[in-house]
């Protein structure tokens, strides 16, 4: 009768843990009839695994980052969530994926695979749930992480937000009203301030590293500029020096939906070229390993074109 009944706790222990990527607390098999001296017969077995005080892992289900992030929260009791850049790995924005477990809890906890931030307990308004995890909602996530990571990451997370609908210029900007002084929302205020009325950030990351770079070099372009042949529409650019003639494409085979969409904006470069604009190609590799000759190449190409 008790291999039995120790059989039926373990298939709900199971069936709890299904659905939290494999954790269980340890309150919860209790509270299906498991003793503590079960609890430790489970673990001693390899059935169980702990994790925390109070917080196991059915070791039937393979370890992973969204367990191990969720077991922190759940250590963390009432008001814990994912916060910072485990919340923006979350929400997946660009530049950042689930390799740090950060929370803010209202718990002390130390952990040497945790980053926990003291907080008081997280109201409702600024939670959410992802995946079966408890995490910060965006606009608190995007606060947060301005305390946490440099100025260029930060607005590529607040343009990632933005082009994907997730938050607005207006809802950023009231949330950090309420955050006078804290640590690093400088940052989030100044990104914010160079976004339009209508919250149009950068159509990619790519572009925003690229204006980055123009903007360090002194050579502030124009922004999704568009071309008129007299009344006819030519096209809409990413970048442009309109007094020189000049045009900057973001380009890359994998920035395009296609190859058919990739064919049409050679066609339209072709058409460019034809009423005497000049457009060069800035790449990924451009970017990225060469920011110094793409200025100077760009700088060369301005010079003799602009007018005196």
């Amino acid at each position: 009768m008790e291999l039995a009944t120790d059989a039926s706790i373990d298939a709900e222990i199971a069936k709890i843990a299904a659905r939290q990527h494999g954790v269980i607390l340890g309150s919860e098999a209790l509270a299906l009839g498991l003793t503590p001296s079960g609890l430790t017969r489970r673990c001693n077995r390899g059935l169980l695994r702990r994790l925390h005080e109070g917080v196991y892992a059915v070791t039937s289900v393979p370890p992973s980052s969204i367990q191990t992030l969720l077991a922190a929260c759940r250590w963390g009791g009432r008001g814990t969530a994912a916060s910072h850049r485990s919340a923006a790995a979350m929400w997946n924005l660009d530049g950042y994926e689930l390799d740090v477990i950060e929370i803010s809890t209202p718990r002390r906890l130390k952990s040497p695979i945790v980053i926990a931030h003291l907080s008081p307990p997280l109201p409702i308004q600024d939670l959410t749930d992802i995946d079966g995890v408890p995490v910060t909602k965006i606009e608190r996530t995007l606060v947060d992480l301005s305390a946490v990571t440099d100025p260029d990451s930060l607005e590529e997370a607040v343009d990632c937000a933005l082009r994907r609908r997730l938050t607005t210029v207006n809802r950023l900007q009231l949330r950090i009203r309420t955050e006078s002084g804290r640590h690093g929302i400088k940052k989030l205020r100044t990104i914010l301030a160079e976004r339009d009325d209508k919250g149009r950030p950068s159509a990619s990351a790519f572009e925003t590293r690229l204006n980055r770079l123009l903007l360090r070099a002194g050579l502030p372009a124009m922004r999704e500029y568009t071309v008129w042949d007299g009344g006819r529409f030519v096209a809409r650019v990413d970048f442009c020096f309109p007094d020189a003639k000049l045009i900057i494409e973001a380009d890359g085979f994998r920035w395009h939906s296609g190859r058919r969409a990739w064919q049409r904006d050679r066609e339209r470069r072709n058409e460019l070229t034809a009423l005497g604009w000049t457009v060069i190609q800035m790449t990924w590799p451009d970017l990225m390993q060469r920011p110094n000759e793409t200025i100077e190449r760009v700088r060369n190409l301005l010079q003799p074109r602009l007018p005196i």
